[in-house]
């Protein structure tokens, strides 16, 4: 309770003096003007000088070059009479036909017009005008493709060649696999008929076995019985009402030996 009274005191102390201070300060603030709304003047535009125009300068002129002047190339001509050929052709000669390859050159004998005579050493034959020419560079030319197409046409024949020695080699291979296959068949028939010979041999001798071990068996009984039918023979047997008495017959060879020792004595 008291402490609530402390606080309460304090509290309403703290209140007057602020009270107080806020009464003195306002007494000693020094009194509020009416403020009043200055007009601003016009702004004054300057005027200003006008330039003088500057003359811009005049672009470079541009020269343009000259346009070449062509060239006309020069040909390279062969000597005069000498042609080469540009196109390859066949000429008929007394052993055949012959060709006359691209690139041959010829020497000029006669003009006949739409034809030339020509000779390439060997032998005289007319060629179309269109086929020869004088021009080295166009001959050259023609004679590249013509060892070109030689080339193409010798790997061509270079193919078709390793073509055909694989189509050689395989028609062997099948024709070796066949001549196999055909001897390992008759080689399987000749094993299959010799088994069965071996088969019928087996049993050919199994039924001579049976057989002899039937003859063996038979003999046997018939030494046998022949044995007995000795002893029999050499038995004498005395039969009265009560009993038989059997004796032993003597034999050829025991009676000799008696006469014998009956002589000796």
């Amino acid at each position: 309770m008291r402490n609530l009274l402390f606080i309460l005191v304090i509290g309403f102390a703290a209140y007057g003096g602020y009270s107080v201070w806020n009464n003195h300060r306002e007494a000693a603030a020094p009194p509020r003007v009416a403020e009043t709304k200055m007009e601003e003047p016009a702004p004054v535009l300057k005027q200003e000088p006008t330039p003088t125009p500057v003359p811009l300068p005049e672009p470079p002129k541009v020269v343009e070059p000259e346009p070449p002047i062509p060239v006309t190339p020069v040909k390279r001509l062969a000597p005069e009479g000498v042609f080469y050929v540009v196109q390859a052709f066949s000429v008929s000669t007394e052993d055949g036909v012959r060709g006359i390859r691209a690139g041959t050159p010829v020497k000029l004998i006669k003009d006949v017009g739409a034809t030339l005579r020509v000779t390439d050493g060997q032998q005289e034959f007319d060629a179309r005008r269109e086929f020869l020419t004088n021009d080295l560079d166009i001959a050259g030319q023609a004679q590249g493709r013509q060892i070109g197409q030689q080339a193409a046409n010798a790997e061509w024949q270079e193919k078709q060649k390793q073509l055909a020695a694989g189509l050689d080699q395989q028609k062997a291979a099948e024709a070796k696999n066949s001549q196999d296959s055909y001897q390992k068949n008759m080689a399987l028939n000749n094993l299959r008929a010799r088994h069965a010979t071996l088969n019928q041999e087996a049993v050919r001798i199994e039924q001579t076995i049976n057989e002899i071990e039937r003859d063996a068996k038979r003999g046997r009984a018939w030494r046998g019985f022949q044995k007995i039918q000795r002893r029999n023979d050499q038995r004498v047997c005395h039969r009265t009402k009560k009993r038989t008495s059997c004796t032993q017959r003597p034999s050829a060879g025991s009676s000799e030996r008696t006469r014998g020792t009956e002589q000796r004595d």
